[in-house]
C-alpha cells in the first residue's frame, strides 16, 4: 500500500490475472503505479494543503463519474515516470480514481477533525 503525502493511503489491490501468467508482474506494475501517483501527487502540489486536496477530490470526483478524464498533469507525469504509455496510463489510472478519492476525501476530514482538537 502506498501513501501520498504520508496523508492517505492508495490501496493497489487488483483481482487476480486470469490469463495464467505470473501475478507477481501485474502487482508490480500497479506498485509502480502506485509510487509514481505519489511522487506525482506532491510534485505538482496536490497535497500541499487541504485547497490543493480539495482541488485533486474534485478532479478526481469527475474522472469517476465519467465527466472528464484523469487530471492531465498527472496522468503524464505518471507516463514519464513509469515508462508507460499514455493509453496504459489512462486505463490503470482509471482503475484507481476511486480508492484515491476516498483517500483524499479521507485525509481532509483528517485534517479537519485535527483542526477541531486544537
Amino acid at each position: 500500500m502506498a501513501t501520498y503525502g504520508g496523508c492517505f493511503p492508495l490501496s493497489t489491490d487488483c483481482p487476480p490475472h486470469q490469463d495464467g501468467k505470473d501475478d507477481n508482474d501485474g502487482e508490480k506494475e500497479e506498485t509502480d503505479l502506485a509510487e509514481a501517483l505519489e511522487e506525482a501527487v506532491k510534485a505538482l502540489g496536490y497535497d500541499d494543503d487541504d485547497a490543493s486536496r480539495a482541488k485533486l477530490a474534485e478532479l478526481l470526483g469527475a474522472a469517476v463519474e465519467g465527466q472528464a478524464s484523469f487530471p492531465e498533469d498527472l496522468s503524464a507525469r505518471v507516463a514519464r515516470q513509469t515508462g508507460m504509455t499514455t493509453g496504459a496510463v489512462g486505463k490503470a489510472l482509471k482503475r484507481q480514481a476511486k480508492p484515491m478519492l476516498m483517500a483524499v476525501t479521507q485525509a481532509i476530514d483528517f485534517q479537519k477533525q485535527a483542526r477541531t482538537f486544537l
